[in-house]
This record gives structure tokens, C-alpha cells and sequence, in this order.
């Protein structure tokens, strides 16, 4: 089956009409408006970027265009397309790097994978029910809201038993059935439930709660996802709130709660920072974008029947899982330019145009980026390398030595230096070592050794300069009661 997609456009031609009534007006001109392809573009769009590109944290990188014929102006065919059958009532839907899509076939109790490129749907794992929430990793893990289990449950890349995450029981009371998850680049999962929003630490541990919904937005919370900044989006039955990355109170995000937008059922960002909703309410039963740096809603589908969980490719292609006719469906971009992965934080990529610029604030290794353009005929793909390096170390030197005499002033005297920057602080704490025990005091030497009273422990440990394991210098200190008031015991070696 070959599809073929025409943008129509309204022409306006002038014919003659040979008037046969009035000789001395032989001809009469006639304007009549008519509808054709408009855009019907011959071949798909063609792109390139030139590159490697190698940047430095901290500096502004002039904007990097593509070379591209072809390509039309950003949007969405707004028709969505079947890609997948056998699913009942599916609630979650992701999308791995490859292109193939994961289904959280809720009715069913099982969580299925549509091949890239078609194919009858896998089914991965077991012993699920209900499940109501999927994401995929850059390895390939599959993580899921397991809603019937009150559970967040992994299904590993190479196959094996899955394992469960994080589940509701004495260990942690505060976990309600989830019904979405989410996963960011450094393996952090993400899910709600029906009052929190709440982080599963990478390789695991307690469960954070984020973020309440219970009371201020309503409930259940039935979407969430993070955007390359880290900052968290849940929608729920009031819309759409955000809890960011650099801490403070969630808020709103009017556009998507201000009237008709009720009953949203999922959210996800892409490589540019646009936000795609999905909502199952009335009046609004579709997908809607909010461009990056604001601006008005842009539909771009509708036609669903109780759509919940959705997902984008770096290509652009939008997922939802229509719930209530059972099937997944894909929206595919008419034009613009879509990223895959997400750039180093402080970079920016435009849909319109293809322009990546800003300023990098992080250092990241040579990595491989895959830019899609679209028009009506189809799509071209290009990539392009980006390096981030810290910047160099500074160096300073002062000439010396220097004789001055009490009481005259001195001529100032100035370093020889590179590279120093601004004066100011990081703002963003690193930690050198853990499992103490309420410690209750720091100290640090001239070698840059720091030293940590472990109170609780009864111990001083040293974590010596530039890293390494911490070690206990044999000095244990006792608490005696819970006064706050310590005696001092040194053993000197010896050990009790």
C-alpha cells in the first residue's frame, strides 16, 4: 500500500469567455477559484550539517545550520494510522531508539513490543496486571506501572526474570498503585499514582516522593515525563504541572489548564523542549503541542476514543494509545526538523529550522545526533557529531619576589593569568563520599584532605584529596545519651 499525502491550496485563475450577446465586449474574463496540490514536493527533503563539531562548556557556540532543500513548514498530517491490532484497552505506550514501539496492553495483563517496521505485536515479560504505564531506556530496558501488582517493575534488555523496582508494602506505605512511568538519561524512573509523583533512584533504592497531587490538582495523576533540563511533567485530571529540576514548588502550566483541556492522560517532551499532551476529556479528546518558549496550543490530531498514554521518535512520529478502540495509532510530521536524544544541556534545537545553538554547560563525549526533515513525500535524515570540553585550566603567576618599605604604597601588583573565570560558585553540590551517620561537623586541611566527625558511627573518617575510599582514623568519639554532650575516646589503634 502506497500513502499519498496533498496539501490543498486555493488558486484563483482568470479564464475568457467569448461573449456571443454584446459584439462590442467580445470577451468577458472570469475568475474562478479552484482547489490544487499545493507543495507536492517531488522528493524527500535533503539535509546535511557540517561536522564534527567540538565546543566549550561555558561558551556560546555560534548557531549551527543545516544545508537542506525541500523541506516544509513545521507541522503534523493530523490523520493518525493504525500500526498496531490484538490490544484491549491499552493505557501506555513508549518508543526505544530503534524505532520500535512498546504497548502496555492493559486489559489483556501484558506488555507488548511492535517491531520497527511492522510486524505482529511480541509479548515481553510476565505476571503483570494490569499494567497501565511503559518506558524504555537507551539499553533497551523496558520498565513498567505495574497498576493490579501496586508495582513498578523492570523487564531487562537481554531477556530474564523481571524485577521489581519499587511496590507497595510495609517498606513503602506511601506507594499507591502507580499508573505511569518514565525513565531519563541517567536511569533515574520516574512514576506516579494516584496522590504522588515519585523517583526510583538509578540501580534502585527507597522510592522519592517529588511531587502531591491529592488535593491541588486532582486525581489520578495518569502521565509523566522529564525533559533533558530535568525538570518533571505529570498530567492529571486538571492538566498539566510541572515540579523543576532545580527544586521549588510545582506549578501549572496555563495553557493546558485554562478550559478544555480537561482529563489529560499523558505528556512527553521532545529533543526541542515542545510538550505534547494527550487528553480524553470533553470538549478535548486529542493530541495538542505547546511549542517551546510558549505560545498558543497547536492540535495536531484528533479522532480518538479515550486516548491515554502517548510517545514521540527522534523522528518526530507521535504514539498514542487509543484506549477505548483498542488499537495504537501514529501522527507523522508534514514538515520541520525533529532531533533525536537530547542535546547537552544549555544547547537548544529550533523544529523550524534546524539551527542548533546556545551555550553548552556541560562536558559530554563525542556523541552521534540524528536530525529528520519532512515534507509531503516523505523524510531525509542527517547527523551530526557534538563534543563538549571543559574549559582549560587556569593558570596564574605573579613575578616575585617583592620588597616594599612600611608605610608607601605599593604599585599594584597583577597576576599573568589564563582561563580564570568570574568570580562564583559551581551552585550545583557534588558529593565526595556517603554512609555516614549524622555527621556533625567538617574540617579540611591544606593538602585538601577533608575530615568528617561520623557522630553516630563514633568515628572520624578522612576522604583524602582528589577522591578515593574514605578511612576511619582510629579516634572514635561516643554519645553519651541524647543531651547532645560527647566524651572523647582515643584508642589509639585499638578497637571496640
Amino acid at each position: 500500500m502506497i500513502k499519498i499525502y496533498l496539501s490543498l491550496f486555493v488558486k484563483q485563475s482568470t479564464y475568457h469567455v467569448k461573449n456571443t450577446l454584446n459584439a462590442g465586449l467580445p470577451f468577458i474574463s472570469v475568475a474562478i477559484a479552484s482547489l490544487l496540490p499545493f507543495k507536492l514536493f517531488a522528493q524527500a527533503p535533503v539535509i546535511s550539517y557540517s561536522g564534527p563539531q567540538s565546543y566549550t562548556a561555558g561558551i556560546a557556540i555560534t548557531p549551527l545550520a543545516p544545508t537542506s532543500s525541500g523541506v516544509a513548514v513545521a507541522g503534523y498530517r493530523g490523520v493518525s494510522v493504525n500500526i498496531g491490532s490484538g490490544f484491549s484497552g491499552p493505557q501506555g505506550v513508549a518508543v526505544d531508539a530503534a524505532g520500535n514501539v512498546y504497548v502496555a496492553d492493559t486489559q489483556n495483563n501484558l506488555v507488548k513490543k511492535i517491531p520497527v517496521g511492522g510486524g505482529a505485536p511480541v509479548t515481553l515479560g510476565s505476571g503483570f496486571s494490569q499494567p497501565e504505564g511503559v518506558a524504555v531506556d537507551a539499553a533497551g530496558n523496558v520498565y513498567v506501572a505495574d497498576f493490579g501488582n501496586d508495582a513498578v517493575k523492570e523487564i531487562p534488555a537481554g531477556g530474564g526474570a523481571v524485577i521489581t523496582l519499587a511496590v507497595d508494602n510495609v517498606a513503602n506505605p506511601s506507594l499507591y498503585p502507580p499508573v505511569a512511568v518514565a525513565v531519563d538519561a541517567s536511569g533515574n524512573v520516574y512514576a506516579t499514582d494516584t496522590f504522588w509523583a515519585f523517583k526510583i533512584p538509578a540501580g534502585g533504592g527507597t522510592p522519592v516522593i517529588i511531587g502531591a497531587f491529592a488535593n491541588t490538582y486532582g486525581n489520578p495523576s495518569e502521565g509523566i515525563a522529564i525533559d533533558a533540563a530535568g525538570n518533571v511533567y505529570v498530567a492529571n485530571a486538571y492538566g498539566i504541572a510541572e515540579i523543576p529540576a532545580v527544586g521549588g514548588h510545582q506549578f501549572d502550566l496555563s495553557q493546558f489548564n485554562a478550559g478544555g483541556n480537561s482529563d489529560a492522560t499523558g505528556v512527553v517532551v521532545d529533543g526541542s523542549g515542545d510538550i505534547f499532551v494527550v487528553a480524553a476529556g470533553n470538549p478535548v479528546s486529542g493530541v495538542q503541542e505547546l511549542p517551546v518558549g510558549g505560545g498558543a496550543l497547536i492540535s495536531i490530531g484528533s479522532g480518538f476514543n479515550s486516548p491515554f498514554g502517548i510517545a514521540l521518535d527522534g523522528a518526530g512520529n507521535v504514539y498514542v494509545a487509543d484506549n477505548g478502540d483498542s488499537n495504537v495509532k501514529e501522527i507523522m510530521p508534514n514538515g520541520g526538523y525533529y532531533i533525536s536524544g537530547q542535546l547537552p544541556a544549555g544547547l537548544s534545537f529550533n523544529n523550524a529550522t534546524g539551527v542548533i545553538s546556545g551555550t553548552p554547560m556541560v562536558s559530554i563525549p563525542a556523541t552521534k545526533y540524528t536530525v529528520t526533515a519532512w515534507n509531503s513525500n516523505g523524510h531525509g535524515s542527517a547527523t551530526v557529531t557534538i563534543a563538549v570540553d571543559l574549559p582549560p585550566l587556569p593558570t596564574v603567576s605573579y613575578s616575585s619576589p617583592q620588597t616594599y618599605i612600611e608605610g608607601t604604597s605599593i604599585t599594584a601588583l597583577t597576576p599573568s593569568s589564563t582561563s580564570v573565570g568570574s568570580p562564583g560558585y559551581n551552585g550545583t553540590p557534588v558529593t565526595l563520599a556517603s554512609g555516614f551517620a549524622d555527621g556533625s561537623s567538617v574540617a579540611v586541611d591544606t593538602a585538601g584532605n577533608v575530615f568528617v566527625a561520623d557522630n553516630n558511627n563514633g568515628v572520624v573518617d578522612k576522604i583524602p584529596a582528589g577522591g578515593g575510599c574514605q578511612n576511619k582514623l582510629g579516634i572514635l568519639y561516643r554519645t553519651e545519651g541524647r543531651s547532645g554532650r560527647y566524651r572523647r575516646e582515643c584508642l589509639r589503634g585499638k578497637r571496640r
